[in-house]
């Protein structure tokens, strides 16, 4: 099927012909010089206020277009005579070189018009119209040369006609040649983005298949180390515990993968308390460093601000990396934790220095690729998938900031974390919007007090239904379970509950649909607070929870105390 004369190939091609536009300024600056000096300044002149001028109305033509808003064929066709005027000007200089006589010039003539013809092979051999006015008036010109000249016998014009011919047909076969490469690169390019989209579908189909297991796993095991146990039995949950977390951990890590190189990881701008947030990390890792015999110092230097804007949950798993990978490989001594000034006011350096095993610079060049780790015999003592720091830096990165390590063998490690995080006034407060809990991050308050509440859970999985039952039962809360969404409206309109918590991911009727017809008065108290139960890890976007009726999100696998704790602040309870 023909192609239109105007499709959209032309809009492409127009965008790269503005930006394109500085250097043909400056060309046609070179040109009038080269002109001035070879045939005055008269001719030179002349020109190059036509090329100014096929300039002004290929950008009066472009500025018309959209503030009038036109229909697409007529920004297209208004753009076609903008190419026609813009070529017909340097094509007309091929005829003023040629018609000089200068064989010096009569040469430059040639090589103008065959760059015209170079141009059209390569730039617009997408868009058909562009094409055949890019090659056919060049063209044109160097068939009307030799005859406006004269002097060149039957044979003379004959072979010139004939080196024409071929020059036409290489420019033809090579812009044929580069659109069939063109349409193999868009092919490809969109059979990348359709298995990437088809990966990205199966990380989340498979994070929530595998955490609705570990869900009961953890949770269970959560709920064994409450109870009385003697010495082995108390080592064995913990053990259990412990490896079901390092699961999880090698799943989310590999899930931000995922999401960073598809471009599908959102950084957040909030307020936040930096001393706050690097106590709360010295507090969490202060337990395991003083079990290997290590100081875990914290130093904030004096005058930085304290109320910080940016995203505290990625900075928070940075350093909780890179705290975590210190203590790790450190056998003994101290690991440092310092936030200093950067440059400028709105830039931290947080620093974290060890006196651990150090590195080579070959380990350390390699240090932040996926997948990495120093050299096999680190892997094989301490283990880890080596994507920590790749995802440490890449977040770095999309933060607008860097990570760097000075290190050495046997002399530690410095790993300097510098990020923009401009202050903030002392009153300010973040948002208030519906937050998903990594399970690795949470502080642990004691079990929220939910004695006479009664909560509605929704849930199709039997592990789920009981993890939650034990949980909330925990806290004295009525538990109800409901299957599907569908059984759950049905509960609320026989007796009204206290809180409900809605997994997404259900059948006959979802978690998110469950919520708007309560919000739209369908079922119970629209005001009733709504918890999103959920183990889509790619789906992190609170203002959509929000959107959808819910007040908290709980990420699967449910950690007992931040269920409990958010159950009691969304239903005003204390212990």
């Amino acid at each position: 099927m023909a192609r239109p004369l105007l499709d959209d190939s032309i809009d492409l091609i127009a965008s790269t012909g503005r930006q394109a536009r500085p250097a043909r300024l400056g060309m046609a600056v070179l040109v009038a010089g080269f002109l001035g000096f070879n045939l005055g300044a008269a001719i030179a002149v002349a020109w190059f206020a036509a090329a100014m001028v096929a300039e002004v109305y290929a950008l009066g033509v472009t500025q018309l277009s959209r503030r009038l808003n036109l229909s697409p064929m007529l920004r297209r066709l208004g753009y076609v005579t903008a190419v026609i005027v813009m070529v017909g000007a340097w094509t007309a200089l091929t005829i003023v070189l040629w018609t000089s006589a200068n064989p010096a010039l009569q040469w430059a003539a040639i090589c103008l018009a065959a760059g015209q013809l170079i141009h059209a092979q390569s730039v617009t051999f997408r868009a058909p119209t562009l094409f055949a006015i890019d090659v056919g008036m060049p063209a044109t010109s160097l068939i009307v040369m030799p005859i406006l000249t004269g002097g060149f016998s039957p044979v003379q014009i004959a072979t010139m006609m004939t080196a024409v011919g071929l020059m036409l047909l290489y420019t033809f076969t090579s812009a044929a040649a580069n659109n069939r490469r063109m349409i193999a690169l868009e092919a490809a390019e969109a059979q990348a983005l359709k298995a990437s989209e088809a990966k990205s579908a199966f990380l989340a189909m498979i994070s929530h298949e595998i955490r609705t297991p570990m869900n009961g796993v953890l949770a269970m095991a959560d709920a064994l180390s409450r109870a009385q146990l003697d010495p082995a039995q108390a080592r064995q949950t913990a053990l259990l515990k412990r490896s079901g977390e390092d699961l999880m951990t090698l799943l989310n890590d590999v899930l931000d993968i995922s999401r960073i190189e598809a471009g599908k990881l959102e950084i957040e701008r909030q307020p936040f308390d930096l001393p706050e947030l690097l106590g709360d990390l010295r507090a969490l890792w202060a337990t395991a460093a003083t079990d290997k015999g290590l100081d875990l110092l914290l130093t904030i230097a004096p005058g930085l601000a304290e109320r910080r804007l940016g995203d505290p949950n990625r900075l928070r798993q940075i350093l909780c990396n890179l705290v975590s990978n210190a203590v790790k490989f450190t056998p003994s001594g101290q690991v440092a934790l310092r936030a200093l000034p950067g440059q400028t006011p709105e830039t931290v350096v947080f620093e974290v220095a060890d006196t651990g095993i150090g590195l080579t610079p070959e380990q350390s060049a390699r240090l932040f690729q996926s997948f990495s780790q120093a050299d096999a015999s680190i892997a094989r003592r301490f283990g880890g998938s080596g994507l920590g720091l790749s995802i440490c830096s890449q977040l770095a990165a999309l933060m607008d900031g860097a990570i760097t390590v000075e290190s050495a063998p046997g002399a530690g490690s410095t790993f300097r974390l510098t990020l923009p995080l401009p202050g903030q006034a002392p009153a300010a407060a973040a948002i208030d919007a519906p937050t998903a809990v990594a399970p690795t991050a949470v502080a642990t308050p004691e079990l929220a007090n939910l004695a006479g509440l009664r909560v509605l859970v929704a849930d199709d999985h039997p592990v789920n239904q009981a993890v939650a039952r034990a949980i909330l039962e925990a806290g004295g809360a009525r538990v109800v379970i409901a299957d599907n969404g569908e059984a759950a409206l049905a509960s609320l309109n026989t007796a009204p509950a206290d809180l409900v918590l809605l997994d997404l991911r259900m059948p006959v009727l979802d978690g998110r649909e469950t919520a708007r017809r309560i919000r739209r008065g369908e079922a119970g108290d629209p005001a009733v607070p709504i918890i999103a139960l959920t183990g889509e890890a790619l789906a992190d976007d609170p203002a959509r929870w929000r959107a959808d009726g819910f007040d908290a999100v709980q990420q699967k696998p449910v950690v007992a105390r931040d269920l409990l704790a958010a159950a009691a602040r969304l239903t005003a309870r204390t212990a």
